[in-house]
């Protein structure tokens, strides 16, 4: 839940807060799906995702930090990024909070795969 960065739109679209007075916490909104077939649970009518896209690139992007070639690394971080509408990493790591908690790009590659594959229980 802390991991999220300011203004990423994944938190909005992955969580919610419960303000109920018996329940006042968050829960995963993820899988939710807004349509008749969905039925009163909100569940029904979607797939179960096997790999996804940016999970790819993730991969792709530690493999290549691995083999030493950093520039496409963080290329293929800022794929990802740049989808999810956050600022490039070469802008993020300007940021004395960003550059703190992630301080390498292993720890921001790790971070976004957090992040993007919340939920997804594959990370």
């Amino acid at each position: 839940m802390k991991d999220y960065e300011t203004g990423d739109v994944r938190k909005d679209f992955s969580i919610k807060y419960a303000a109920a007075s018996n329940v006042k916490d968050y829960f995963i909104t993820k899988y939710r799906y807004v349509s008749a077939a969905a039925g009163m649970t909100g569940f029904g009518g979607n797939d179960w995702l096997l790999i996804r896209y940016a999970d790819v690139i993730l991969m792709l992007a530690e493999v290549n930090l691995y083999l030493g070639d950093e520039a496409t690394a963080t290329s293929l971080l800022d794929q990802v990024r740049d989808r999810a509408k956050l600022p490039l990493y070469s802008v993020a790591k300007t940021d004395p909070t960003y550059s703190s908690k992630y301080p390498t790009l292993k720890l921001a590659i790790l971070h976004e795969r957090r992040v993007e594959l919340a939920f997804e229980n594959h990370r």
